[in-house]
Formats: C-alpha cells, sequence, structure tokens
C-alpha cells in the first residue's frame, strides 16, 4: 500500500542459516514448490500496481534462487521447466526489467542461462 517503492543498493537484511534449512539441502523436498504459490499470491495482491517490482521478484526469487535450488537438486527438471514457462508467459521481456538491469553480471547471465535450459553450461560455470 506505499504511495513510493525505490530500490536502494544496500543490503538491510540478515540471513540466518540453519543446517536442517530446506534452502541448504541438495536433495529435493516438497516445500520448496511453495515459491510458486507465494509468488502467485504476490502477483493476484499487486496486479494492478508495482508490476515491474512484480517481474523483478519473479526473477530473483523464482528464474535465480528456486533454479538454483532445484538445480542442486539434480532430478527437478520438471520445476525448472515450469519456473521458465511461468516466467515466459507472465514476463516475455523479463531482461529488460529496469531493476534486473542493475543486477552483476554473473546473476544476468545465471537468469539467462536457466532461461534458455542450458543446463550443462550452468554446470561448468559452476565448478
Amino acid at each position: 500500500k506505499a504511495k513510493k517503492i525505490k530500490f536502494i543498493d544496500d543490503a538491510l537484511y540478515f540471513y540466518r542459516t540453519r543446517e536442517n534449512s530446506i534452502m541448504n539441502k541438495l536433495k529435493y523436498n516438497p516445500k520448496m514448490d511453495s515459491i510458486f504459490i507465494v509468488l502467485n499470491e504476490l502477483k493476484e495482491y499487486f496486479s494492478d500496481n508495482y508490476s515491474e517490482e512484480l517481474e523483478y521478484l519473479y526473477i530473483e526469487h523464482l528464474l535465480r534462487g528456486a533454479s538454483l535450488r532445484y538445480f542442486d537438486c539434480g532430478i527437478c527438471k520438471d520445476q525448472l521447466v515450469k519456473i521458465v514457462v511461468t516466467v515466459k508467459s507472465l514476463f516475455p521481456s523479463w531482461n529488460k526489467n529496469k531493476y534486473f538491469k542493475k543486477e552483476s553480471l554473473k546473476k544476468r547471465v545465471m537468469c539467462f542461462l536457466f532461461y534458455k535450459k542450458w543446463y550443462t553450461l550452468i554446470e561448468i560455470l559452476r565448478k
């Protein structure tokens, strides 16, 4: 309900990592799929406003973050395809997002590789 949103390039939060967290597992957990539900709820809530910010959330948390987690599980190709289909259908020009353009080259390349489903190249680059 904010009247104005602004992007700042500062880390203003701290991630606490726990050994047993699903974020640190190399094994698929169905709870990982909740990212689709959460982003869909955000999309419904903000459908009329903040389209560029919403698009960026999909890029950052689905195309990059969730793709990396699914990729590390090794057997989650269906979820990786679902991510690309979701981004492609909702945000066909995602790579032109003004917030995404400010990201590091490494993040932008990784998103592009997942989008293109170039998994072999991702494997090579992550070694």
